[in-house]
């Protein structure tokens, strides 16, 4: 019976397409067509990864901006750009374990929340500390999208499918980092808080 339970919790999380065998031959392998249902989990991967790209640089041409709006001291403002990077690169190994344990989905869902309460935080921010506190959370919650999303492509994709399917979030990745500063200049024509309204929408 606990066998059978979490047989089907496995299948839930991990919705891979079967094959006669596992591993999968070479042929099957090769042969791999991603399902719809696999194609729609990519392409919303792809899509949260760009807009987790995206957080990690926004905040380079616009800092000015934000310390004098917050009345922020030269430390302080450091602080707000790099505390969400070293959240982020911290909790990832976390994430991967808690990944193994809870499952891939309800663990990506909690890391996008916790993406979500951070920007939402950060958004709303009127002072040093209440940005501090949504920058870290949104670290939290970033890194763990970023590491169980490699999670969750190893689950679905063939070994000698996989490195293509990886290519792509890599270049959603480039291609948010590179932008990013460009969208933050853009976004300071109206107020410096929509520099996380996006990321939210």
């Amino acid at each position: 019976m606990a066998e059978s339970s979490s047989a089907m919790d496995s299948s839930i999380d991990s919705p891979v397409t079967k094959t006669s065998q596992f591993p999968p031959t070479r042929q099957e392998a090769e042969e791999w067509v991603p399902s719809k249902q696999v194609k729609l989990i990519i392409v919303g991967q792809l899509i949260v990864v760009f807009v987790v790209a995206i957080d990690l640089t926004i905040l380079t041409a616009t800092l000015p901006t934000i310390t004098e709006a917050l009345g922020a001291t030269a430390v302080e403002s450091f602080w707000i750009a790099a505390s969400y990077l070293l959240a982020n690169a911290v909790v990832q190994p976390l994430m991967a374990a808690l990944a193994d344990i809870f499952g891939r989905r309800s663990s990506f869902l909690t890391a996008l929340l916790l993406f979500t309460v951070g920007t939402v935080v950060c958004c709303t921010a009127k002072s040093v500390s209440a940005m501090l506190a949504g920058r870290v959370i949104q670290g939290v919650g970033g890194g763990g999208i970023l590491s169980i999303n490699l999670i969750i492509f190893s689950d679905l994709v063939p070994l000698r499918q996989r490195s293509k399917y990886i290519g792509m979030v890599l270049m959603v990745s480039a291609l948010g980092l590179n932008i990013a500063p460009i969208i933050g200049a853009a976004l300071l024509n109206s107020t410096w808080r929509w520099l996380f309204v996006s990321a939210v929408w």
